[in-house]
């Protein structure tokens, strides 16, 4: 097997509404789908950042239920011209960046 990228990310949030204002609002990525209560869907270039409310998510039957916790990791690519302007710009929003 030699992938070519991650797809989708998946991550679990309890407050779909702050994911919202944060992916869409602050960082600026477009809104696939949206169900309150259920999930937010992003697009991040030609990949999707899959976002599901645990509570729901996990009482699923259809698709399989699905569910995680703890402490979660992801990362966005940008080109390697536009690194150092992007981390600035993302500095200027009050976002922390650990390296």
């Amino acid at each position: 097997m030699n992938p070519l990228k991650i797809k989708e990310t998946c991550l679990y949030v309890h407050d779909l509404e702050e994911a919202k204002r944060f992916y869409n609002k602050v960082l600026g990525l477009s809104i696939i789908s949206y169900v309150n209560g259920k999930h937010i869907f992003f697009r991040a270039g030609s990949s999707v950042l899959l976002c599901f409310n645990p509570e729901d998510s996990i009482l699923k039957t259809t698709p399989q239920a699905h569910y995680g916790s703890g402490k979660l990791h992801f990362a966005f690519e940008v080109a390697e011209a536009e690194y150092l302007q992007v981390k600035d710009e993302i500095k200027s929003k009050g976002i922390s960046i650990y390296c």
